[in-house]
């Protein structure tokens, strides 16, 4: 079995801080998969970090925002840098975040209208699942 399967929620977190932090001018799945190597403890293949929404959405957010806004070559003591870095990378999740909630405004949008559409009522939409028969 490929070890890329067993990439825990723990590490996929790291991955994705790994990404939002992200200082150099350029980002590449090759040097994401160099740089998680210390957290996995081997280099996982790029087709196993893509596999996991988060890391991929993380990717694909910091390759927009460098796109966007290249990083600021500015000199700065070792204590604002560390801060500096932090603020990035908060302000990277935040910007990530804020596009995945976009994303699910939009579905709902559409739900709403195809639920009004096909008078689907309020109770209808709000029953609660069918309990799963594990007796099989």
């Amino acid at each position: 079995m490929a070890r890329n399967t067993h990439i825990k929620a723990v590490h996929v977190a790291a991955i994705q801080n790994l990404i939002r932090a992200w200082d150099e001018e350029k980002i590449t799945w090759a040097s994401v998969c160099a740089a998680a190597e210390p957290i996995l403890g081997y280099t996982p293949s790029r087709s196993g970090l893509n596999a996991h929404p988060g890391v991929l959405a993380a990717f694909q957010a910091r390759k927009q925002g460098l796109t966007v806004s290249p990083p600021a070559k500015r000199p700065m003591p070792s204590s604002l840098a560390a801060a500096g870095q932090q603020l990035a990378a908060k302000n990277a999740e935040i910007a990530e975040l804020n596009r995945t909630l976009s994303k699910f405004e939009e579905q709902f949008r559409r739900w709403q209208y195809n639920a009004r559409l096909r008078k689907i009522t309020l109770e209808q939409l709000n029953e609660p699942l069918p309990a799963i028969d594990r007796t099989l």
